[in-house]
């Protein structure tokens, strides 16, 4: 039985017991009695259990059962004035039975008071303060998850909270051109998707940001609501970064123009790489183009906000750690990869193919020698080894053409391939990425061998030959499948059929034409496609139309150079060759200087509109100042 002692109990029944003993020796002088404990050894921790067949008078009995009773029903301190009158009332002797328990009710030390009556007592005192201690645990909880949100860890992940670009400084002060303004719009625009640096008029180049390079918000703040982001951009703390862009002057003997780019902290310490791929150090690069004129145009230094844009996209792919789903989209995360790739993609716009070639080719050799380095984003860079392959089909030395044709099949090989390996939703984007790059690998394939067979056809003079002809028809069934099956944009699958459709054309104009007399069909024909194709020039962007129109300009210059045609029919075709082609270079002045070394217009060199329409400005001006 439990039983709990109070101070008061422990004291009436001490000074009882003292009296009872102090009686118990009076009467030992009286007479003779039953032997009684000493003085000395009559406190209450000398108090024993009598011997079983040990008898007290009946008061004393009734009043230690009493007292046994209130302990029983948790009435202690009843208990213990009752227990101090029966000890009284036997003389200081306590009962045979249950007497552990009533000796505990007169044991004067302390019991422990349980677990849950003290916690019982502290939760009270604590309610009593609640709003104290809910103050202070809310300030701990949110202190704790400050500290854990400002973590770099924590903060530069891809899904939350995402990156912010806080603001954009471009000093043009080395130049002495006002360019600051153009700059960062150009670079926000690249960033926000509005626009793709480096766009090429061209269905046959791939580009390194077919698909949105990144999406970083850039936008300003309105002031209504600047205090509530001024608090939220504390407490994201270092997830907010600031791009420097530095303009520095013109080098006039390496005719080149450079901008140093770099990435701070909120704090103006500047972002640091942490190991990897690329080393240690400060997030800061030096990016430089060459120019062609004499001295750097505003369009040069304009050029440079695609380059600093994709500097900038690789960084934070790094920073947030998703250069994984960034390479998918572009081929490659690394920035020295990209930066060679743009100087090719530059250096193709400028026609200068010897040299867009070499740079692809670095650009493939960046990109394997970081991804041996980094096990986590493996894979190849395809649209540089694309772009390889297509400037060899541009270049003026024929000889290079076959090369090309083998290039070409390899990456169009490759790229099914890997296309074949993917499976799930979580492939989607790399399924449209690769999809579109086999479009484009195929359909320079066709260009390429339409190309050659014309060439050998009439530049070459050689003889018909069919299994060439065969895997031409083949390529452009190839191509046609691939369209229809292919999961790439609607709006590339879309321009590829329709620039297929002229390539039929001349296809089967070589087809029916070479070495043969006959079967070349009716000019009818021809013209009821020509004009089907110009009136559906709508569905493509303006930038293509051109090559579109210079593509059948072609054909009828093939139509022009069969044997076996009248005299008139020749002429019709050529002057519809010719009308096209004005067309074709009034559009794009570019398409001009690729026109004297196409081999469909082989024939037509000597034709005095021909060389009138190919002639450059300058040219026609100074024939017209000529007197008669």
């Amino acid at each position: 039985m439990g039983v709990r002692s109070t101070t008061v109990g422990r004291i009436v029944g001490s000074a009882v017991l003292a009296a009872a003993l102090v009686a118990s020796c009076g009467q030992g002088t009286a007479g003779p009695t039953e032997p009684t404990p000493s003085p000395s050894a009559t406190g209450p921790a000398s108090l024993t259990c009598p011997p079983p067949d040990a008898t007290l008078p009946a008061s004393a009995t009734r009043l230690w059962d009493a007292a046994l009773t209130l302990a029983d029903a948790d009435r202690t301190d009843e208990a213990v004035e009752v227990a101090v009158e029966a000890l009284a009332a036997s003389g200081g002797r306590l009962p045979a039975e249950r007497c552990e328990d009533a000796a505990a009710l007169l044991d004067p030390e302390p019991k422990a008071e349980k677990w849950w009556d003290t916690a019982r007592t502290v939760t009270e005192d604590w309610l009593k303060i609640w709003w104290a201690w809910a103050a202070v645990i809310a300030a701990v909880v949110l202190a704790g998850f400050a500290a854990i949100v400002r973590l770099p860890s924590w903060r530069r992940r891809r899904r939350w909270p995402a990156l912010r670009i806080g603001s954009l400084d471009v000093d043009t002060a080395a130049t002495g051109e006002d360019l600051g303004d153009r700059l960062a719009s150009t670079i926000r625009s690249h960033l926000a998707g509005a626009d793709k640096p480096n766009r090429l008029p061209s269905l046959r180049l791939a580009e390194p940001t077919d698909a949105e390079i990144e999406r970083l918000p850039m936008d300003p703040v309105p002031e209504q609501v600047s205090w509530l982001v001024s608090a939220a951009r504390w407490l994201r703390g270092r997830n907010t970064l600031h791009m420097h862009v530095l303009l520095g002057e013109p080098d006039q003997r390496t005719r080149t123009i450079s901008c140093t780019v770099r990435l701070d902290e909120p704090s103006g310490r500047p972002v640091r790489r942490r190991g990897g791929v690329v080393p240690d150090g400060v997030r800061e690069d030096l990016i430089e183009i060459p120019y062609a004129g004499s001295e750097p145009t505003t369009d040069d230094y304009a050029s440079l906000a695609g380059f600093a844009a994709v500097w900038l996209a690789t960084e934070v792919a790094d920073i947030r750690g998703t250069r994984g789903p960034f390479a998918d989209r572009t081929g490659t995360w690394f920035w020295n990869a990209h930066r060679h790739f743009l100087l090719g993609i530059r250096a193709t716009r400028h026609e200068d193919v010897g040299h867009a070639r070499f740079q692809y080719l670095r650009a493939l050799e960046a990109h394997r020698k970081a991804a041996d380095h980094d096990d986590g984003v493996p894979g190849r860079f395809f649209e540089a080894e694309l772009n390889a392959a297509v400037v060899l089909g541009i270049a003026k030395n024929h000889a290079l053409w076959p090369t090309g044709v083998r290039e070409l099949e390899a990456l169009a090989g490759s790229l099914a391939s890997e296309r074949a390996q993917l499976s799930g939703s979580a492939d989607d984007h790399l399924r449209t990425r690769l999809d579109g790059l086999r479009l484009r690998a195929e359909l320079n394939l066709v260009i390429l061998r339409l190309n050659i067979l014309t060439r050998r056809w009439l530049v070459g003079g050689e003889g018909r030959d069919d299994a060439a002809v065969r895997d031409l028809e083949q390529s452009l069934a190839t191509l046609r499948a691939t369209a229809e099956q292919s999961r790439a944009e609607d709006h590339l699958r879309r321009r590829v059929t329709l620039y297929a459709r002229a390539l039929e054309l001349g296809i089967a104009e070589v087809a029916s034409g070479w070495d043969r007399t006959r079967g070349c069909g009716s000019d009818a024909g021809l013209t009821r496609a020509t004009a089907d194709l110009l009136d559906r020039l709508d569905e493509l962007p303006t930038m293509m139309r051109p090559h579109v129109v210079y593509s059948l300009a072609c054909v009828w210059a093939r139509r022009y150079a069969r044997r076996g045609l009248s005299g008139a029919r020749r002429a019709a075709a050529r002057d519809r060759a010719v009308e096209l082609l004005g067309q074709a270079v009034t559009a794009n002045p570019d398409l001009r200087r690729w026109a004297p070394e196409e081999p469909a217009f082989f024939r037509l060199t000597g034709h005095e509109p021909f060389q009138k329409v190919i002639a450059k400005p300058e040219e026609k001006q100074a024939e017209a100042a000529e007197p008669a």
